[in-house]
């Protein structure tokens, strides 16, 4: 089940989210209505994934809402060790701030993750991703 180490492990992980620098902040809180973030545990998926995140979004492309499910067993059952945890939780961070797959297995954007460290790459996405004004591109 659940233990601290998995608590201290998301902590982690939102906090490389928060290292970006983008403005974002997460704060936990025990009543989670109205939170914009909500983090929901399984012991494992039906299928072969560790992790999901469910973004919501505005019509003018804002985030208002993301929920993140963690597994806290592979799909065998099998425990996830610290790193495949923590690197999960990462990439579901990341999609919860906007962060798109990325086609570099050496990205934590990557759909199957082996790290949770940020990658160069990741960053400057994010950095992009951030400095351009809500609403369309396109002229």
């Amino acid at each position: 089940g659940l233990t601290d180490r998995h608590r201290r492990l998301l902590r982690e992980a939102l906090a490389r989210g928060e290292e970006l620098r983008l403005g974002i902040r997460f704060v936990f809180v025990a009543d989670t209505l109205g939170s914009d973030l909500l983090v929901h545990w399984i012991e494992r998926f039906p299928m072969d994934r560790s992790g999901q995140a469910d973004v919501q979004w505005v019509a003018d492309g804002r985030i208002f809402h993301a929920r993140l499910t963690l597994a806290l067993r592979t799909y065998e059952g099998v425990p996830l060790p610290d790193h495949a945890f923590a690197a999960v939780a990462t990439h579901e961070v990341g999609h919860a701030i906007g962060l798109p797959h990325s086609g570099d297995p050496q990205d934590v954007m990557y759909p199957t993750t082996r790290t949770a460290q940020l990658s160069a790459r990741d960053r400057s996405t994010a950095r992009l991703l951030y400095s351009l004004p809500v609403g369309s591109i396109r002229p």
